[in-house]
């Protein structure tokens, strides 16, 4: 696991010190590190099962659980840690990031856009993450979004790769100069190597520290309908993603299960404020003000801890007033 886990791990279990309990829970982490270490990840997860067990809602331990049933290939338990992480340690960039690229594995690369972004806000210079938000925007032909990523990369973890897709950039945007700027840096790094020319055609490979390419753009992921987002929950209920995209699409074309689905989703997760937000609009399509208003006021409260500049809370923050403007008429 990366230092900055081990050490968000360290903080979290000194501050519970005091507790009942808190030494059991730190041997159990350590233990669970341990393990992982050394490729043990299913007796990673059952030491970190019990860490939760006695310290719920752990954001350390919970980003732990992530990154293990990633490693054992289970995408939907890791993806489901991985946004309990987040709504638990939201200050984290480590915890968004991994979000991020497990959104971005399961093909949801708006998601994971967002959830990179959180990660850049809390930590702008952090190389992977300016990769893969590159990678996002090039897939989704955002070449002006892409260009700004690359060129705060280049200021941090330059690569002739790197410089040769900046080239490529400034050379569609008709901007010559700072093609050929970028040409010479490329040059510096990777002397004697083919040099990128005017672009003919976008490259095509996988982004990365090291990769020679960025990505070509592809499609966009398909929006869910109720119904596919609604399977999903079915055979999965612990797919947040699924929920919200399911309250989003319920609420949004007035369906008469908003309301009930509203009320499952709530019951199970009643502090994760990305799906009391859609919850809170599904009441509304319902014709539930009072519900409506319930869901927005524990969403805000959910908030309360996220930091003033956090883009993400501030969207949800936004909804969620919109919601108990709506109900208050």
């Amino acid at each position: 696991m990366r230092v900055v886990l081990l050490l968000f791990a360290v903080s979290a279990s000194t501050s519970a010190s005091g507790q009942a309990g808190a030494a059991a829970a730190e041997g159990r982490l350590v233990r669970a590190l341990t393990e992982h270490h050394l490729g043990n990840d299913s007796a990673a997860v059952r030491h970190l099962d019990a860490v939760l067990a006695l310290r719920p809602g752990d954001g350390a331990a919970l980003d732990a659980l992530a990154e293990a049933y990633a490693t054992l290939g289970r995408p939907t338990d890791a993806l489901y840690h991985a946004g309990l992480a987040v709504a638990a340690a939201p200050s984290e960039a480590a915890v968004h990031a991994r979000l991020g690229a497990l959104l971005s594995a399961a093909g949801q690369r708006e998601a994971a856009l967002v959830a990179y972004e959180s990660a850049r806000r809390l930590s702008p210079t952090d190389a992977a993450t300016l990769h893969a938000l590159a990678g996002l925007h090039a897939a989704a032909g955002r070449s002006a979004a892409e260009q700004e990523v690359l060129e705060s990369l280049v200021r941090v973890d330059e690569s002739a790769a790197t410089w040769r897709r900046l080239a490529l950039l400034h050379d569609a945007a008709g901007d010559p100069a700072r093609a050929a700027v970028a040409r010479r840096a490329e040059s510096r790094l990777a002397p004697g190597g083919a040099s990128s020319g005017p672009l003919s055609a976008r490259p095509t490979g996988v982004s990365g520290a090291s990769t020679e390419a960025l990505p070509a753009p592809e499609a966009p992921a398909a929006v869910w309908t109720a119904d596919e987002a609604l399977a999903v929950v079915g055979a999965d209920p612990r797919r947040l993603d699924a929920w919200a995209a399911a309250l989003d699409a319920l609420a949004r074309t007035a369906d008469p299960r908003a309301g009930d689905t509203a009320d499952e989703a709530t019951l199970l997760f009643p502090t994760v404020p990305s799906i009391l937000a859609p919850a809170a609009d599904a009441y509304l399509a319902a014709g539930r003000p009072g519900d409506a208003a319930r869901a927005a006021r524990a969403g805000l409260a959910a908030l309360a801890a996220r930091p003033a500049g956090d883009v993400v809370a501030a969207d949800l923050r936004a909804r969620f007033d919109r919601v108990l403007a709506a109900t208050s008429r």
